[in-house]
């Protein structure tokens, strides 16, 4: 963007330079031309040669010296007391400051004071007032000192101390209170008096009724308490009945248990003497079957044994001696057959093996490409035959190694079934010689008469057991009858003294629902009484709250209106200047003058040279920049700065199409002031020297670009890109971008023709 504003400028220069030079050439004419004016002359280029030079540029104006911002000060409203002319009493000498919070001037007695802001007087300020203008002034008397809270935009209290500390200092009253002002807030707080005294009044009737309620209240109170004692008297009197009652029960039930427990241990001990009746019975049947098996014992000793007997015992004997013997010869045949069944199977398991061992063989050998038969090499199919036969052979010495196990197994167990009938049979023997060796035996009926005479003598004793057993028996059914008649008599007497704690309860209840009756009705009384109370406090608190709203609806009105009267600053007694502190340059109201309209221009305090600058010059001067002051009155160019550049043409009173321009400098002469000098402000220079041609020479392309047109020798040109930089005297630097360029070549700057 910056490439094509110096294009823009460079051609725009080139066809100023053009224009400059065509006007120049048709005005000027040599001899000679006027000589060949006859007749037209041959086209012709017009050149000049690039020069290699050193560039500087400057924007120079003209401008005044004076002191900065100049301001007219006149009055933004009335002043305090309104007074009916405005004479000046007292102003200020031209060249006098004028720091923030002085007065500018003085007018028939009041201030004109003034405090730095942007926003101008446009009202007066007064308690209550809300605005930026507030904050202006609350923010510039905490910069004096007098206002030490935290600006805000609403007139406060604190605002109204702070002005009038500000105006007292200065020597001046403060606007305060006006006299119809006063008569309102005399009147507001008479009002607020007037409402005080009604909440006292309200306040003393509250506290009669609290006092006759409380006497109220207290004798009704005493009467519940009576009532309540009444209630706690029959409580206590139940308690007691209860108390002996359950004393009188707990006896009762204790005999009722001790009774129970009789019934208990009597019904134990008839339960014992029948188990041991049951015992007796048991042992009396035992000894009868003894003494028949003993005399049965005795009869069969007596007679000897029974040849039928003898001859069956020997029967028996011989029978089990030939069972042994047959059982002895079967164990040896079936040991002898599971042998040979497991030398048949271990047989069977070598040919299976010998056969897989031939088959394996047979196989192994096809594998390594031998014919079993030496043949020649077998074929696929005889290949899975032996590996089939292999296979089955393999197969068969396993089932024959199985037979094995079985065979062994077999064996094994006819072993054991062998040992166990050979058992058997011994045992059957043993037994049957036994009872052959009983019968033969002689008895001993002697032993056999005493064992009778022990069983008649058990028997004996069975019965005399019974007989003891039957009078327990008796006894004890006797003693549970006894029991249960003290049981049934315990109960009875349960039941009677229930009745009579149930009568003595009754009568000590219905003594306290009467009691409590007689607390209900005082409780009710006291109820009504509470409520009367209450009656009368709400209609005296009722009074109360009239009188409070009263009270502050006065003391509002009060505070509205005294928040609406107090200290303020009248439009006219104020001036919001930008900048303070001010120098008075001219005074148009002397003291003892009336005042109309502006009564003072003022300053600031340095000193500032404004001018102004042409819109095309304004883009090369900035905020900041340098600038140079030359006048003859000076011995060499006074160095400053750039302050101020309007940013719209036609402000600050200059033409519209030129910036006003501010430049401000230390050391300015007094001499100065008031005169117009030269302000040179630097654009920029070359850092050595460079190529330039003239601005004419210049052309610009279909994109934007500049190029210069060179002639060669013999008349030819060519065109070269080129870079534009810095334009000063006529010239601009050029870089070529495209093509050669250097000092001496021509450059055309335009076309000479005939006419």
């Amino acid at each position: 963007m910056r490439r094509g504003l110096a294009v823009s400028l460079v051609l725009a220069a080139a066809a100023a330079a053009a224009a400059l030079g065509w006007t120049a050439g048709q005005r000027i004419r040599s001899p000679a031309q006027v000589a060949l004016s006859a007749e037209p002359p041959a086209p012709s280029l017009i050149t000049v040669e690039v020069e290699l030079t050193e560039l500087a540029a400057d924007v120079i104006t003209r401008a005044d010296v004076g002191y900065d911002d100049p301001a007219s000060l006149s009055l933004n409203g009335s002043l305090g007391g309104r007074p009916p002319v405005l004479l000046v009493t007292s102003a200020p000498e031209r060249g006098d400051d004028l720091p923030e919070g002085s007065a500018a001037i003085e007018i028939s007695g009041r201030p004109v004071f003034l405090l730095a802001g942007e926003i101008p007087v446009f009202r007066d300020l007064r308690p209550k007032t809300r605005g930026p203008d507030v904050l202006q002034v609350e923010q510039a008397l905490a910069r004096l000192g007098f206002f030490g809270g935290e600006p805000d935009e609403e007139w406060n209290p604190d605002t109204g101390e702070a002005v009038t500390a500000w105006y007292e200092a200065a020597g001046y009253t403060p606007n305060g209170v006006t006299d119809e002002e006063k008569d309102r807030l005399e009147a507001a707080r008479k009002q607020v008096e007037t409402a005080e005294g009604g909440v006292e009044t309200a306040q003393e009737r509250i506290e009669t009724a609290e006092d006759e309620g409380e006497d109220r209240l207290e004798a009704a109170r005493k009467q519940v308490k009576t009532a309540g004692d009444g209630v706690e008297a029959a409580q206590e009197r139940i308690e007691t009945a209860e108390d002996g009652a359950e004393d009188r029960l707990e006896a009762a039930r204790e005999q009722v248990k001790t009774a129970g427990d009789g019934v208990e241990t009597a019904q134990e001990r008839v339960d014992s003497a029948v188990r041991s009746r049951k015992k007796a019975d048991d042992a009396l049947a035992n000894a009868q079957d003894g003494l028949a098996d003993a005399e049965q014992d005795l009869a069969r000793a007596r007679q000897g044994p029974d040849d039928l007997e003898i001859r069956r015992a020997r029967s028996a004997l011989a029978a089990a001696g030939e069972q042994l013997e047959f059982t002895e010869a079967d164990t040896e045949e079936a040991m002898a057959e599971a042998e040979r069944a497991v030398l048949a199977a271990q047989a069977e398991r070598n040919e299976a093996a010998n056969a897989y061992s031939a088959a394996l063989v047979r196989w192994e050998s096809a594998q390594a490409g031998v014919h079993p038969d030496g043949g020649t090499l077998p074929t696929p199919s005889q290949m899975e035959v032996l590996r089939l036969a292999s296979e089955k052979a393999g197969l068969a010495l396993e089932t024959a190694e199985r037979g094995i196990t079985e065979a062994e197994a077999a064996r094994d167990r006819k072993r054991v079934e062998n040992a166990a009938a050979l058992r058997t049979a011994g045992d059957n023997l043993a037994a049957a010689q036994k009872a052959l060796d009983d019968l033969l035996a002689p008895p001993d009926v002697d032993q056999q008469r005493d064992v009778v005479e022990e069983a008649r003598t058990a028997v004996e004793n069975a019965r005399t057991g019974i007989d003891d057993a039957q009078s327990s028996l008796k006894k004890a059914q006797d003693g549970l009858v006894d029991a249960r008649e003290d049981l049934a008599k315990a109960r009875s007497d349960l039941a009677d003294v229930q009745a009579d704690v149930q009568e003595d309860l009754a009568k000590a209840q219905d003594g306290l629902v009467d009691a409590q009756e007689d607390l209900a009705k005082a409780r009710s009384d006291l109820a009504d009484v509470q409520a009367d109370v209450q009656e009368d406090l709400a209609k005296a608190q009722d009074g109360l709250v009239d009188a409070q709203e009263d009270l502050a609806k006065a003391r509002s009105d009060l505070a509205e209106l005294e928040s609406e009267t107090g200290v303020w600053i009248p439009a006219g007694e104020l001036i919001f200047l930008e900048r303070l502190p001010v120098r008075v340059d001219r005074l148009t109201a002397e003291r003892g003058s009336t005042v109309s309209g502006s009564f003072m221009t003022v300053t600031g305090s340095e000193l500032a040279v404004r001018g102004s600058v042409l819109v095309r010059d304004v883009s090369l001067v900035k905020e900041g920049g340098e600038a140079l002051i030359d006048d003859p009155l000076l011995a060499d160019p006074l160095a400053g700065d750039i302050r101020l550049v309007a940013d719209r043409p036609g402000t600050h009173n200059v033409a519209a199409d030129r910036h006003y321009l501010e430049v401000v400098a230390e050391g300015i002469p007094d001499d100065l002031v008031g005169g117009n000098v030269k302000v040179i402000i630097p654009v920029g220079g070359t850092d050595g020297e460079v190529l330039a041609v003239p601005a004419a020479a210049l052309s610009a392309t279909a994109d934007g670009s500049a190029r210069v047109e060179v002639e060669q020798p013999g008349g030819a040109t060519r065109f070269v890109a080129v870079e534009p930089g810095l334009a000063a005297s006529g010239l601009v630097e050029v870089t070529p971008l495209d093509g050669e360029l250097q000092e001496g070549d021509l450059v055309v700057v335009g076309v000479a023709s005939g006419g």
